[in-house]
Formats: C-alpha cells, sequence, structure tokens
C-alpha cells in the first residue's frame, strides 16, 4: 500500500500518469532500495485502461521470468489502488533515459562501438518480448532507460499489445528496401495524441565520452529534433488482455489494427491500417538507429502528415556505406513481410555482420557499457508532498487539454 512507501521526488510525467522516486518505509534505517512508482488516475476510463494494459504486460514479463532470468525488462514488484490512483512499483533506474544521454553529447550521436552495445541489448529485450507474444510498439530512446550499471531496460509498456507468438521460417530471408506503392495515411480523426514533452525518467550523470562519426544525412522535409515527440493512441479502449477489439487474423497470422506509437517511429503497416505484428518493432529499432547515429529521424516532416507521408513514399537517406547502414537499411524496409527480423525474428539480426563477433550469450555480464551513471546520493535524501503533486499534475493536464481543444477549435 501507499503508506508503506516514502515518496522522495518527482521523476516526470506523460499522458496517463506520473512516476516518483520511492523507498520502502521498512528499509529507511538501512538505507533500502529506490524504486519508481507510477500512477494512473482511475477515475479517467482511458487512462486507467492504459495502466492495466502495462500492468498485465509487466505481470505476464513476471511470471516468465520465474522460468529463466529476463534481462533488460522491468520488474513490477507490487500493485495497488489508494484513493483516486492505481500504483505501480517498479525497479529504479538512476542513469535516466538514451534520448538525455544522446543530447548531453558534443554532437548528439553516438559512436559506431556505443550504437552496436545499445543496440544488442534492445534486440535482446525485444526478442524476449516477442518470445511472450508482446509487441512492444513504442520503440524510441526517451523509453529506454539505463540503470545503475549502465545497461538498458525498456520502460512504458501502456501500448504495447498481446498475440500469438510468432513461429520462426525455417529459412532467414535478408531483404533489401523496395519500393512501395502504398497509399497516403488519411485523417486520424478516430485517435488522441498523446504530449511526450515530459519523460517517465530520471535526469541523467554519467562519465565516458563517445563520439560520432563525420557522416552527414539528408532527410525530406526534416523538422528541428528537439521539439516534443507526439504518441498516437486509440480514443477508445481498444488495446485490452487479449486484444479482442484491435485484431484481425489472417489464414496462420493474427494482426494489431490499432493505430498506436509515436509519430516519427510509427510504421507504414500501421499507417496504412492494414494490420501489424512484431515486424513494427524492428522498423522502430531501424529509426532509433538512424537517430542515434545522426541526430536526427530519418522521416521527420513539419507537419504528421508530412511525416507519415515520408513513411510511407521516401527512403532513408545514408552517406556512409558499412554494416551499420546496411543493418538500417534493412530495418527500414516498408514491406512488413520483407523487412529484416519479419520471418526469423531476433535470429535475423544478430546474425547480420553489424554483430559479427558479439558474444549475445554473455553480453549483460561481460560486456562493459560505454557510459557508466554516476549515482547522486541526495536522491534518497529528498521528500515531497504527493498529493499536492498529483493535484498540480491534473490541474496542469486540464490546462494543456483546454489549449489544445482551444487550437483545434481556431484551426476548423
Amino acid at each position: 500500500m501507499l503508506e508503506d512507501y516514502l515518496p522522495l521526488r518527482p521523476l516526470g510525467h506523460g499522458a496517463t500518469g506520473i512516476v516518483f522516486l520511492a523507498s520502502p518505509i521498512d528499509d529507511q534505517k538501512s538505507g533500502g532500495a529506490l524504486l519508481a512508482i507510477k500512477a494512473f488516475r482511475r477515475s479517467r476510463d482511458h487512462d486507467l485502461h492504459r495502466a492495466h494494459n502495462e500492468e498485465h504486460i509487466l505481470s505476464k514479463l513476471l511470471h516468465a521470468s520465474i522460468q529463466k532470468p529476463i534481462p533488460f525488462l522491468p520488474r513490477l514488484h507490487s500493485a495497488f489502488d489508494h484513493g483516486e490512483f492505481r500504483f505501480l512499483v517498479l525497479d529504479f533506474c538512476s542513469g535516466g533515459d538514451l534520448n538525455a544521454l544522446r543530447q548531453s553529447l558534443p554532437e548528439k550521436r553516438f559512436s559506431t562501438a556505443a550504437i552496436r552495445f545499445y543496440a544488442a541489448e534492445i534486440v535482446l529485450a525485444l526478442e524476449h518480448l516477442h518470445e511472450e507474444g508482446i509487441v512492444y510498439r513504442d520503440l524510441k530512446p526517451e523509453n529506454i532507460l539505463l540503470s545503475s550499471d549502465g545497461h538498458i531496460m525498456l520502460t512504458d509498456f501502456d501500448l504495447s499489445v498481446t498475440l500469438p507468438p510468432k513461429k520462426p521460417s525455417a529459412m532467414l530471408a535478408f531483404t533489401t528496401p523496395m519500393p512501395s506503392d502504398d497509399r497516403e495515411a488519411e485523417g486520424d480523426s478516430d485517435h488522441t495524441d498523446d504530449d511526450d514533452s515530459n519523460s517517465d525518467s530520471s535526469m541523467m550523470t554519467c562519465i565516458g565520452g563517445c563520439t560520432g562519426g563525420k557522416q552527414r544525412i539528408k532527410s525530406h522535409g526534416r523538422a528541428p529534433q528537439n521539439r516534443s515527440r507526439r504518441r498516437v493512441v486509440p480514443a477508445s479502449a481498444s488495446i485490452d488482455k487479449s486484444a479482442s477489439n484491435s485484431i484481425s487474423s489472417s489464414s496462420d497470422e493474427v494482426r494489431s489494427k490499432s493505430f498506436v506509437g509515436t509519430e516519427e517511429y510509427i510504421a507504414p503497416e500501421v499507417i496504412r491500417g492494414t494490420g501489424h505484428d512484431f515486424a513494427v518493432d524492428w522498423w522502430g529499432l531501424g529509426v532509433l538507429l538512424f537517430e542515434m547515429a545522426h541526430d536526427c529521424t530519418p522521416f521527420t516532416g513539419r507537419t504528421a502528415k508530412q511525416t507519415f507521408h515520408n513513411i510511407l513514399h521516401q527512403e532513408p537517406e545514408l552517406r556512409s556505406n558499412g554494416p551499420l547502414a546496411d543493418l538500417i537499411l534493412q530495418l527500414l524496409v516498408k514491406d512488413p513481410s520483407r523487412r529484416l527480423g519479419s520471418r526469423s525474428g531476433a535470429v535475423e539480426i544478430k546474425s547480420h555482420r553489424f554483430f559479427a563477433g558479439l558474444q549475445w550469450d554473455t553480453l549483460q555480464d561481460v560486456s562493459r557499457p560505454p557510459f557508466i551513471p554516476l549515482f547522486d546520493p541526495s536522491l534518497a535524501e529528498a521528500g515531497f508532498d504527493l498529493t499536492e503533486h498529483l493535484v498540480q499534475v491534473e490541474c496542469a493536464r486540464s490546462e494543456a487539454r483546454a489549449r489544445r481543444r482551444l487550437q483545434r477549435k481556431q484551426a476548423a
């Protein structure tokens, strides 16, 4: 229950919940472990539905970890109701998120060696999710946290969906991009936008160095990358434990038809509405690797419509050759059936020459992370009024929603 935890300080808030740092009361005298607690308002059906979806995914991962350890994914310690809120107690990652780390670098991009390290851990995390039938659907730097030892941890599963695990093909398919005649995305009146300007992560303090290459990148209609990212989520409760309201079945394949994700990272098949499965996560990995290497995403336009047009019709333009560029191109294939990873899952990505020589089985135990976060002891000494903070956040959200409604009315 909430009274068992001492709130220490806010960590951030998103569109549906807030995250704060806490410590178990019983462990205070011994300097107990720090935990991240997410709070969702129960009176808003949309928020509560997404909270339940995330709790379902985390519970599924917790159950799977009993059979075998699952690295790079969060552990749900407990979940409970208190007053108007639902609380999820999770591991705390003191290193902040990958986007904050990238922004702290002189050239705001990672070296190839650092990209290789983080990409390998992300691939393993996605592999474990897919084995459990979980499609992540919101891969981006802000959702990749760094633990105290510098290893990654995926977070935020409220947009994830559970599908029947896909049986790998016996034959690996290493594909190359093909031209697409896909239609452009039409309106999104059945959906709402999330504002991700406030991430659910802590501040980043690291030691070490990382420099990017000198290659330059062109992008069609590219917008500045310092603007906040927008998430697109269903306006109605169409993501549930079985995803029954958003699933279509075709022959032996089951796909989701929900229009969800973060604008710059949404896969072509999601925009087209033809149904999507685990391949959307491999598309997201391609966009992520591109951004880590070039300080921009490959398809971002000045408006959402232009971004979606670019995703459907433009190809990423890289001015470099090599294993990383080849991996990005094979992940950013617009036809999901020909995308790297679509047939045999993570096996295809792990077999790519960009990861040649990597010891996958010992990655977490042997490989040294490029950055080791510095722990701030003052984190465990602070304290704040949680009730007052919840009220302030809710007021700020109400004002933001009112501004958005006014802007839409004025634009109409």
